[in-house]
This record gives C-alpha cells, structure tokens and sequence, in this order.
C-alpha cells in the first residue's frame, strides 16, 4: 500500500474511532457492545458522508492543523465568555452602538470560513449575517468603526490568526 493509501486508512480509523467515543458519551456506557455499536455506527455514518454528501475529497476542504484547532477551542471558550460580560455590561449601562459593518477575510478554504463565522456569531455581541466567499456582513453590538479594516481587526482578528496557515500569518 502507498503513503496516499496508508493516510487515508489512518484517517478513516481515526474518524471512525472519535466517532465512536462521542457514542459512548452520549450514551453514557463504555460496555463493550455500547462501543462496538459505536465503531459500527460511526463507520456507516463515514462512508454515507463520503458517498452522498461531500463531493469532494474531505481532506483536502476540511483539513485543520491540529496545533491550530487545540488553540482554538480554549480561545472560543474563553472569548465567549469575555464577551458575554461585555455584552451584559453594554445592555445594563446603556452603551450600545448597534450597526452593520462588512468586512473580509484572509482565510483560504470555505471550512476555515465557516469556523470563522460561527465563532463571530458565537460571540456575544455579534452575529454573522451573510458569509459569500471573502466578504461577511456582521452586526456588532459595540459598532465603535465603519472602516472594514479596523472593524475585522476588532471582531475576526485573533480567530483568524488562529485558523490561518502558520505561514500566512502576519
């Protein structure tokens, strides 16, 4: 077998087993036919994906750097948090600039994209309203800008610099 044929076995397994392990979770038992049952669930649910709805070949559009996704998650936690705090103390005090900004993205594939929407809408105090390819139209709470610079600097500024490839940082 081929180094191509080698990775895209280790990755249907390593699919197959974090499915699994959500299995497990969500059931709450870690018998060994609860797990079985999940192997065999997660591999059926794997290959329907693969064969009526991506029509493309997945690791290349939804890949991820793993360093990059064990940054993110903690950052979106805490930034959610952050946020919620800023939003309330808006509302209560009253210093609330609600407005639309449009702004752009650097981030290279659709996937990376779509992380980067759901994470401004995530956030309390802002909700993606429209993503088409580079350009995303948000509503911010704290609208302290209209340039799209300094307002994609404010609301996308450390998720992008998260997801992006390490060699496109700046």
């Amino acid at each position: 077998m081929d180094q191509k044929g080698i990775t895209h076995v280790m990755g249907v397994l390593f699919t197959v087993a974090l499915l699994a392990i959500v299995w497990v979770v969500y059931n709450e038992s870690a018998d060994l036919a609860n797990l079985g049952l999940g192997v065999v669930l997660g591999f059926v649910a794997l290959m329907l994906t693969n064969k009526f709805v991506l029509k493309d070949d997945y690791r290349e559009n939804y890949h991820v750097n793993l360093i990059a996704i064990f940054k993110y998650i903690p950052f979106i936690f805490l930034q959610i948090y952050l946020s919620g705090f800023d939003a309330i103390y808006r509302v209560f005090t009253g210093h609330v600039n609600v407005g639309v900004v449009e702004i752009k993205t650097k981030l290279p594939t659709e996937f990376q994209r779509s992380l980067l929407s759901n994470a401004i809408t995530l956030t309390p105090g802002t909700v993606t309203l429209d993503q088409d390819g580079e350009d995303m139209t948000i509503i911010w709470l704290d609208c302290s800008t209209a340039d799209p610079n300094e307002a994609g600097e404010s609301i996308k500024g450390s998720f992008e610099r998260i997801l992006l490839p390490p060699k496109e940082r700046t």
